[in-house]
């Protein structure tokens, strides 16, 4: 299994891959050796999709973008 800071790597390598991982979070986490719930990757989806909500929303607002804006994983207990 990969540590979190390699697999936070590989989801911010390309644009393809961070899209990779929007679409399917257990399928892409998987292929690292990282086993998560149904719940837990909707959770993940979903949480995802509002952030880029807030950020297409910034943007039609005229605020600028943060280049280089990667996505970063924490786990709770």
């Amino acid at each position: 299994m990969a540590n979190l800071s390699e697999i936070e790597e590989a989801i911010n390598a390309s644009e393809d891959s961070k899209k990779a991982f929007l679409a399917d979070p257990k399928a892409f986490l998987a292929n690292y050796g990282v086993e998560i719930s149904d719940e837990m990757a909707e959770k993940m989806s979903s949480d995802l999709r509002d952030v880029e909500a807030r950020q297409e929303a910034s943007k039609s607002a005229g605020e600028v973008e943060a280049a280089g804006v990667g996505i970063a994983i924490r786990i709770e207990f």
